[in-house]
């Protein structure tokens, strides 16, 4: 397969969108159902809409390689704390003082998670109070990056898998960096042949930025099924990258971010007319989208 280079549709689109012209919109030439886009996607892909929904792996388990180390720390809350107890301290400190030895350069992502119980102005308040006491850990050791705070996310009431802290040492890979700073609502992961090389790689880094209410998508042709693990997946088949991520923005709320992962590596170009759609949808729904391409 050709990838796309230099002045390509994917740096040319993914790169800004802009908000079209009611002009802009009545010209486009385009199918209810977008069948058109890659010319006939959705003839070559066994999978419904080039894709399945799928759930995060497990994290690395092989803590003396720095390539699979376990870069994601979590600890959760009882409903309105947000102090560590005395043996999640020195259980956080135990594994900073690890993971230092490991990644001594290296800096850290902080993100701090409410459930939907109570009122946005009080959970906004005890996602601050939770952030800080993880900013007043993680400093002792590393230099902070980012810090990002997710109150009601997702809103279920009561949730204790968002009743929590996580803490996210970045490598000094521009890939995993980029991934690590993306609290995305939804992932859609290119899973075609062409990925294969750089497959368990990445599946880590999406399992260390996988926040709670989060949704996996995988782009194939062929050969996943819902509600199986993204590590579970064997990349294969073409690239079908574009109608796949027409099709998951139905699947998406206005204002949600999107993170795209592929190396746009497509046989079939993507046509002007195509972009403009998919560029339609993306403003009309006011979705964030960010691309990285491998």
């Amino acid at each position: 397969m050709r990838a796309l280079k230099g002045n390509s549709p994917f740096r040319w689109f993914l790169g800004l969108f802009l908000a079209l012209t009611p002009a802009q919109a009545d010209t486009v030439p385009g199918s209810p159902i977008f069948y058109l886009a890659g010319n006939g996607a959705a003839d070559r892909c066994a999978t419904m809409n080039c894709m399945c929904e799928v759930r995060p792996g497990p994290k690395p388990r092989n803590p003396q390689s720095i390539e699979e180390i376990e870069r994601r720390y979590s600890a959760y809350f009882p409903t309105a704390v947000y102090e560590l107890t005395l043996d999640q301290q020195d259980h956080l400190a135990s594994y900073l003082g690890e993971t230092h030895t490991l990644l001594p350069s290296a800096k850290a992502t902080v993100m701090a998670y409410t459930d939907g119980c109570g009122t946005a102005e009080y959970n906004t308040t005890l996602a601050n109070r939770r952030l800080v006491t993880a900013v007043s850990a993680v400093k002792k050791r590393f230099a902070i990056s980012n810090t990002f705070i997710h109150p009601e996310a997702p809103p279920e009431c009561p949730l204790a898998s968002a009743r929590r802290i996580d803490i996210v040492i970045h490598t000094t890979k521009r890939l995993t960096t980029a991934i690590d700073k993306i609290p995305a609502d939804v992932y859609l992961i290119d899973a075609s042949g062409s990925m294969w090389p750089e497959w368990r790689k990445w599946t880590d880094v999406i399992n260390a930025s996988y926040k709670p209410g989060s949704r996996i998508y995988v782009s194939m042709t062929k050969g996943c099924r819902s509600n199986q693990t993204i590590d579970s997946i064997s990349p294969n088949g073409g690239t079908e990258i574009w109608y796949s991520y027409y099709r998951v923005l139905d699947l998406m709320q206005p204002g949600e971010t999107l993170a795209i992962i592929s190396d746009f590596q497509s046989e079939v170009p993507l046509q002007s007319w195509e972009r403009v759609i998919i560029q339609k949808k993306v403003s009309q729904k006011k979705i964030r989208v960010i691309a990285v391409r491998l």
